[in-house]
């Protein structure tokens, strides 16, 4: 939940995003000026005859409107560490008739990211959402994974996958890329594999 209430006083429920959204079930996207006032409406005339622009998406760029809101919304984030897991499934009981959903950001969080999500990888009743740090992991360790040559270099090499490392470093995920470097190719590819297949959303039934 975006900005839950605390009983303080605090200039981060000032904390706005201009980014205009609406995805329709991770498929089709919606984005561009969508302002709601009345001058946009032309019913007042502030800047002239006001006109919106918006754009449809479709396709793998709905993928990037949805981690750019969830990158924007998820301020309380519950974060997963392996041992803490280990101790809830323990204390829970957890067997193979029971099912647990894990939402997102098991990454770049605690001592052992990597030992977590291969438990998680190993227990088919264990469905995993994509978080926004598995999805910036995502973007950083398909690369490593490629062998760079004089002629891809360029695509792998330069300064828009550079920026994106440091960001997932800024934000944790050292631990992670570590670890996942001592992991044998086999392994690399399973964990690879496993994240590109992790959907950001899923439909549950309850008491059904």
């Amino acid at each position: 939940m975006y900005a839950p209430i605390q009983p303080i006083l605090s200039t981060h429920y000032n904390n706005r995003d201009h980014r205009k959204i609406l995805v329709i079930d991770g498929r089709v996207g919606f984005t561009g000026g969508i302002n709601i006032a009345d001058e946009y409406i032309n019913r007042v005339e502030r800047y002239g005859h006001w006109k919106d622009t918006a754009v449809m998406l479709e396709g793998d760029a709905v993928q990037g409107l949805t981690m750019m809101f969830l990158q924007m919304w998820n301020v309380s984030e519950k974060i997963v560490e392996y041992g803490k897991y280990l101790e809830m499934l323990e204390k829970i009981g957890f067997c193979d008739d029971d099912t647990l959903y894990i939402l997102g950001d098991a990454v770049d969080r605690g001592p052992d990211p990597i030992p977590l999500l291969q438990d998680m990888m190993a227990r088919e009743n264990v469905y995993f959402l994509m978080g926004n740090h598995e999805g910036m992991a995502l973007h950083v360790l398909e690369k490593p994974n490629v062998e760079v040559t004089a002629e891809n270099a360029e695509n792998h090499l330069n300064a828009e996958w550079m920026g994106r490392i440091l960001e997932w470093q800024q934000n944790g995920g050292d631990v992670t890329m570590r670890q996942f470097r001592q992991l044998s190719a086999d392994e690399r590819q399973d964990v690879l594999d496993y994240l590109r297949d992790a959907p950001l959303y899923d439909v549950a039934e309850a008491g059904g």
